[in-house]
């Protein structure tokens, strides 16, 4: 790794809860989860960057927040715009129902746009240490799931503790967890 600490985050979620056609259903205010607390307000690129920029992201991967949609394909849609004014996301992991009979229209209509990488799996992800025992440096990648985490912290406490937490593997394990493996995944 270069002297300058950098990172891909593999996993936020950007969210605006004026948008037309998209809807966040985990975030409503009549959900009994502690996730609703984040609809009472929107996080935008332009808030992402301001969290992220100054403590080494250089790319990042939007999942699927937008739960509850009639379309899926409209939050790809409101992220390629973003993209071509900000030049993130640099890839979109969208949801496709794939019992639906219509899965495979919803995933050709995500294609049409050109930073859709691939289609969200809601299994629970293990813990960082069991991921990289099972799987290994080579294919682990790191993200944050921001800003969902930020019921419980801040995006630099998120990004210190991860670095806190790898301190002690070499530089190349590092830098392939933090970075190459997610562009290399992700293509970008």
């Amino acid at each position: 790794m270069t002297d300058q600490f950098k990172f891909i985050d593999s996993h936020v979620h950007l969210y605006d809860m004026t948008h037309p056609t998209l809807y966040y259903g985990h975030w409503q205010p009549n959900e009994d989860l502690p996730l609703k607390e984040l609809g009472n307000r929107n996080y935008l690129i332009e808030n992402f960057i301001g969290d992220a920029s100054p403590l080494g992201m250089k790319k990042m991967i939007h999942v699927q927040a937008a739960i509850g949609s009639k379309d899926p394909v409209e939050e790809t849609k409101w992220l390629e715009e973003i993209n071509k004014r900000t030049g993130l996301p640099n890839a979109i992991v969208g949801h496709v129902d794939l019992r639906s009979n219509n899965a495979k229209k919803v995933i050709e209509k995500h294609l049409e746009y050109p930073h859709f990488k691939g289609i969200r799996d809601f299994s629970i992800k293990p813990y960082v240490y069991n991921c990289l025992e099972l799987f290994g440096f080579e294919r682990s990648i790191f993200g944050t799931n921001w800003p969902v985490d930020s019921l419980y912290s801040n995006y630099s406490k998120v990004i210190e503790s991860y670095k806190d937490l790898t301190k002690e593997f070499s530089e190349n394990e590092k830098e392939l967890f933090f970075y190459k493996n997610s562009e290399s995944i992700y293509k970008i």
